[in-house]
């Protein structure tokens, strides 16, 4: 998944089979101040994303299936907030389409003030529009979002008015913030990622010392979290690191256990039965399919 957009990157580590069929749209404003995009899958999918930092993202999400985002099920009447400096982490059924638009914090705050709007408690909550009957508003900034990425057609004055609706006092009264615990397993989730990127092994006696909390208690929100326990996290990961490598890696020269030992799976039949369950085939069609495209 790639975007003209600095700042943008996705790691993808789960989905039913085959290579991750998606895509990401945007179109930018304001100097880059004002982002809008809109991401779609047709394969179950759980990402890692990070957005522009310094900014809030406000997010619509069309799902057929169960989709978690940030740690809370998705509806399609809900608006999806977070500071996008956090990043962002979706486990996503098959057909999970997105809207968001990301705007510069600063901005943001501005406009809000402007208007006499109190700012949220924290930039990291959800509304549910069906239960505040604000429906049309949503939709409202739904089709702003739209409008932007299809046409390239954007008026910063109904993208103020429509978040002054859904960011009225009134409306304010039914944000649910995220949970604490959601925000330090994001954290964990963010480490992982950084200490496999570098080449390092992932210690889980370090991560609960990071969670700062017991060890069953991280468990059960680390998998409510991203539908994993941490080692299935961690070695999906890997996989997906292995795939990455597989993919550009010149078969004259390259061997699957050359790739395997170097990512630290020293059993090749269980790597292989892994990396199949995961990803649709086993690594050697990967590697020949490398071949076939050269």
């Amino acid at each position: 998944m790639a975007s003209a957009f600095v700042g943008w990157q996705m790691d993808v580590i789960q989905q039913e089979k085959g290579t991750f069929q998606g895509n990401l749209r945007g179109f930018s404003q304001l100097e880059g101040k004002v982002n809008f995009y809109s991401a779609y899958t047709g394969k179950r999918v759980f990402a890692n994303g990070h957005h522009l930092k310094g900014s809030v993202m406000f997010t619509f999400i069309d799902c057929p299936g169960r989709c978690i985002w940030n740690g809370e099920e998705v509806t399609r009447s809900k608006l999806l907030v977070t500071d996008a400096e956090r990043g962002l982490d979706v486990d996503a059924a098959s057909g999970f389409t997105s809207y968001s638009v990301s705007i510069d914090e600063a901005l943001l705050v501005a406009w809000l003030r402007s208007e006499g709007i109190p700012l949220p408690l924290s930039w990291n909550f959800t509304i549910d529009l069906q239960s505040v009957k604000r429906r049309a508003t949503a939709g409202n900034l739904r089709w702003i979002i739209i409008n932007a990425i299809q046409f390239g057609k954007f008026e910063v004055a109904e993208l103020k008015w429509a978040l002054y609706e859904l960011l009225n006092p009134e409306c304010q009264n039914c944000m649910k913030y995220i949970a604490v615990n959601f925000v330090a397993i994001h954290e964990i989730v963010e480490f992982i990622h950084q200490t496999i990127r570098s080449g390092k092994d992932v210690d889980v006696e370090a991560l609960v010392d990071l969670y700062g909390g017991p060890m069953r208690t991280l468990y059960y929100n680390f998998k409510k979290y991203t539908g994993f326990t941490p080692h299935r996290y961690i070695k999906n990961l890997r996989l997906a690191m292995a795939q990455k490598l597989l993919k550009v890696a010149d078969p004259s020269f390259t061997e699957v256990r050359a790739i395997a030992y170097q990512l630290g799976f020293m059993h090749l039949g269980q790597f292989s039965a892994d990396y199949k369950g995961l990803f649709g085939e086993v690594p050697s069609e990967t590697l020949r399919r490398r071949q076939v495209l050269q």
